[in-house]
């Protein structure tokens, strides 16, 4: 009995601690020295560490919706119930259903339906050597 309940209370820890800690794969890609300076309109970004791919944007008027790519080293966590983008420094950039504003990005080569973002607020993410 003791070993049943040992084993239950372990579970349990296991579980609290992968709520906390979960983590997925973002699509990444190397901006190199330049961050395109268009900007990203305010929308609501969706982070979802279990969905493929795990972040993306809607235009509710058009029904489109806009699949992102990071830079290099950005990733994915789940904190509680709430899915983040985390940037290398380990700054959380964007909340599943918060409101991402100021991003700059441009295309992908992921193709059609795909944004490349490189900027967020006044921080540049670029791969270019000091």
């Amino acid at each position: 009995m003791r070993r049943l309940a040992a084993a239950i209370v372990g579970s349990f820890i296991l579980a609290a601690c992968k709520l906390g800690s979960a983590s997925g794969t973002l699509p990444t890609y190397d901006p190199g020295a330049f961050c395109s300076l268009a900007i990203l309109l305010p929308a609501t970004i969706h982070v979802e560490s279990d969905a493929e791919p795990p972040t993306w944007v809607e235009d509710p008027t058009a029904g489109t919706r806009t699949n992102l790519e990071w830079p290099v080293g950005f990733s994915l966590r789940v904190s509680g119930d709430v899915a983040e983008v985390v940037d290398p420094d380990g700054t959380v950039v964007a909340r599943d259903g918060a409101e991402l504003i100021d991003a700059g990005g441009g295309t992908s080569a992921r193709g059609e339906n795909w944004l490349a973002v490189c900027g967020i607020g006044d921080r540049a993410y670029t791969t270019a050597d000091p």
